[in-house]
């Protein structure tokens, strides 16, 4: 029996995030209100707007290493993971976000950027993968 292999990714708890203001957040729940948003932050998904847009690479990535398993090598889910987070990253240090749910002018001038989930760039930098088989 093939065993099953999931790649999370995203941010692991108890990570902090210390703001430009020196506020410390878990990193995960960070993530979580900039996704989702808040009463005062627009919804930005940014998580699931990167993997959208890049999935047809990921997806080639993945049939890739899943082929090299099924003929008896070994995959290097890594690979997949990596490429995950660098799409992310990639995605959101990109202007989508600026272009379609800019930052408020507010925002703007109490982060000094106009620049949509950015801000020391500790909290896009922290994104991560977990590579889980069925024992996991």
């Amino acid at each position: 029996q093939r065993m099953k292999t999931k790649i999370l990714v995203g941010y692991l708890s108890g990570l902090e995030h210390e703001g430009k203001d020196g506020e410390i957040t878990e990193a995960a729940e960070l993530a979580k209100q900039l996704y989702y948003g808040t009463a005062e932050i627009p919804a930005r998904p940014f998580l699931t707007d990167a993997i959208e847009k890049n999935k047809d690479e990921i997806a080639e990535a993945l049939k890739k290493e899943a082929k090299r398993e099924m003929d008896g090598g070994q995959a290097n889910w890594d690979k997949v993971g990596s490429l995950a987070v660098g799409k992310i990253q990639e995605f959101v240090r990109g202007d989508y976000y600026r272009e379609n749910i800019p930052n408020s002018p507010r925002t703007i001038e109490e982060k000094g950027s106009d620049k949509p989930l950015i801000d020391t760039g500790n909290l896009i930098n922290a994104t991560t993968y977990i590579v889980k088989g069925d024992n996991d």
